[in-house]
């Protein structure tokens, strides 16, 4: 089990080492990685790699994939043909083991569909949390609309601020008398003011 990204000797590398050990070769070997590139995929067939699992992952998916390669391990064929293989214009040369071919392009699948069911998740979240965002803002403004005189309101939403108006007769009155908040809403403003 290696990481494709490693300081010294990269997971490429450390598989090819592995793989051509006369005791070691027979050893399964899982790639990590967090890029599904066909270039990481090809280098991974040239190298040996049994397997492949790709960041992030779940600690139940690496377990299967170890369990899956334990109880039916891959038996290397060293004197299988060698051939060169074109993909996206690069020649790479591997070992013509059809097992191995199937067991790489089958975890690669599985980790091509758990990523989409993975986006699949986050893409609900993200449209619930949308959702949310879009019913806040709707609040918002209707909460706008209840404190101050429309004008002012439709200024404040469309610019998110307002410049204070001067009005030449007008005086400012503060009082705090019991009861004002229930007479309030049945009271004309000019009934207020008379009261």
């Amino acid at each position: 089990l290696s990481d494709v990204d490693m300081p010294v000797m990269n997971g490429f590398e450390l598989c090819r080492a592995v793989k051509e050990h006369d005791q070691l070769y027979k050893i399964p070997f899982i790639l990590i990685t967090s890029m599904v590139t066909t270039d990481h995929i090809m280098k991974g067939i040239e190298a040996g790699a049994n397997n492949y699992l790709t960041k992030p992952y779940d600690d139940d998916t690496l377990f299967i994939k170890i369990e899956e390669l334990l109880s039916n391990p891959p038996i290397p064929n060293r004197e299988a043909d060698y051939v060169d293989v074109v993909v996206e214009g690069k020649t790479y040369t591997i070992q013509a083991d059809h097992t191995q071919l199937i067991n790489l392009l089958i975890s690669t699948y599985k980790n091509t569909l758990e990523q989409n069911n993975q986006l699949s998740k986050m893409q609900s979240g993200l449209n619930a949390a949308n959702k949310e965002l879009e019913l806040t803002k709707k609040e918002h403004e209707e909460l706008i609309h209840n404190i101050f005189p429309e004008k002012v309101a439709e200024h404040l939403l469309a610019y998110g601020t307002v410049n204070p108006e001067r009005y030449e007769d007008s005086t400012v009155m503060f009082t705090d008398f019991s009861g004002f908040t229930k007479v309030v809403p049945d009271l004309s403003p000019e009934e207020l003011i008379k009261s």
